[in-house]
């Protein structure tokens, strides 16, 4: 069932993987989050679109976090 869920969430992200660093870095298609896993599985979330916008802050969509964090966690723990 998780298999399913992790095809379900999968069209709100775009993943790539970093070769050097073996990390996949998760970006939201719907918002500026965005994650790193790394190859030990830790998962780090942060803000995108922020740098040199002129901007302190930016909104985060709660939903979207959540999505991503699922997804997130689905890639990790779906083994």
């Amino acid at each position: 069932m998780n298999n399913l869920e992790l095809l379900n969430l999968g069209k709100y992200f775009s993943v790539s993987k970093d070769p050097k660093t073996r990390s996949y870095e998760i970006q939201s298609n719907d918002s500026s989050l965005a994650a790193i896993i790394t190859e030990e599985k830790k998962i780090t979330y942060y803000v995108t679109g922020c740098y040199d916008s002129g901007i302190d802050w930016l909104d985060i969509d709660i939903e979207n976090l959540d999505k991503l964090r699922n997804f997130c966690e689905l890639m990790v723990y779906n083994e």
